[in-house]
């Protein structure tokens, strides 16, 4: 028996804010019947299964927002909630270097059991949200929450944080300026360290471009220890504890502790009209 969970979870349904948030690949579960799609249960932990850390960051962003927040229930792996179904890479075969097996060759049914119990109504759920918005006189804007390995393929990525975009381009220039402003030490970048295509993402261009609300994907390294308590409090420091370390003594030093500089969120809330892309206006 098919043991699915719900397509979608739905944090703050009732949030007030304009920000949508999306983090299509919140979660590296797998349901019980297809075991671990015939890789190692050390990959299911690795960025391939999921964005590590993209789902605490939503959930603290939809907190300091007030914000509505859609996230994944199943691994990438199974099916990509970010990519369109008739994309090469909306089920792999093969992900970074390693090999999916069970994914190879298999039946157009189940393709289509997949997308049907996955893809399908997570999606449906997001466009009847935006729909609902839209006939209250509320506008959305999108901003879908992603992580990505500070080293690909050999290739060291600098940023702290990514601004993706295709038509809100002044959306996303003063949310790098805002972003910059709170914190100069921040590498932060436009359309790194990927760009956002017709064939390799779906949030941000369908319930984003597509219906003329504004759009940023905005991806982050993928540090385990440290990416879940980004843009919780302003402009303060804190510890983050290691797994496996022992608790803070009186002082709050413990050696192997993580010293995190996190920046406050307003920025996914534009202080002024926007002319291009119109985010801005009620």
């Amino acid at each position: 028996m098919h043991d699915w969970p719900a397509p979608v979870e739905i944090v703050n349904p009732t949030g007030t804010s304009s920000v949508v948030l999306l983090c299509p690949h919140a979660s590296n579960y797998l349901p019980p019947q297809y075991g671990t799609l015939g890789v190692p249960q050390s990959e299911l932990q690795r960025h391939i299964a999921w964005d590590i850390g993209a789902a605490a960051v939503t959930r603290n962003l939809a907190k300091q927002l007030d914000a509505v927040a859609f996230l994944g229930t199943c691994s990438r792996l199974l099916i990509d909630l970010n990519r369109p179904l008739d994309s090469a890479s909306s089920i792999v075969t093969r992900s970074e270097h390693t090999d999916i097996p069970a994914n190879v060759g298999i039946a157009a049914q189940e393709r289509a059991l997949r997308a049907a119990r996955v893809f399908t109504p997570h999606h449906q759920a997001i466009a009847e949200h935006l729909a609902m918005r839209k006939s209250q006189g509320r506008r959305s804007v999108i901003v879908a929450i992603h992580s990505f390995t500070p080293t690909y393929d050999g290739v060291a990525r600098a940023w702290h944080v990514g601004v993706l975009f295709v038509a809100s381009k002044a959306f996303a220039q003063a949310s790098i300026e805002r972003l910059r402003a709170q914190d100069a030490s921040l590498n932060v970048g436009a359309n790194v360290p990927y760009t956002v295509e017709p064939d390799t993402d779906y949030g941000v261009l369908i319930h984003g471009d597509n219906l003329g609300n504004p759009a940023l994907e905005v991806p982050q390294p993928s540090q385990p220890t440290t990416l879940p308590l980004l843009y919780m409090v302003p402009h303060q420091w804190h510890n983050v504890r290691r797994p496996g370390r022992p608790p803070a003594d009186a002082s709050g030093f413990v050696p192997g502790w993580t010293r995190v500089r996190v920046v406050e969120p307003i920025w996914f809330e534009p202080a002024r009209p926007l002319a291009d892309d119109g985010c801005c206006r009620e």
